[in-house]
């Protein structure tokens, strides 16, 4: 089993069996920028157990991009793969 930082905290196979039973219906997949600001997305939780837990976000660029630090000066970090 995976460490969490928090007992709140799910790891991806509890998260996805609470979708597969109906308990979750939305996951947001978010983060804040450099001004504070959540960045993301809301999507549906079987698009999510079924597409992102395997494959990543539809448009990825966009996170790379958004996790990169102004004037280039750091490096653009994957979520997956």
């Amino acid at each position: 089993m995976a460490d969490k930082r928090n007992a709140r905290h799910l790891t991806m196979s509890e998260l996805v069996e609470k979708i597969d039973l109906g308990d979750v219906d939305t996951v947001v997949v978010a983060f804040t920028d450099m001004q504070g600001r959540l960045q993301g997305k809301r999507l549906h939780g079987r698009c999510f157990a079924d597409i992102v837990v395997e494959h990543g976000t539809p448009d990825d660029r966009r996170c790379h991009y958004l996790r990169t630090s102004p004037r280039g000066h750091g490096k653009a970090v994957r979520s997956h793969g």
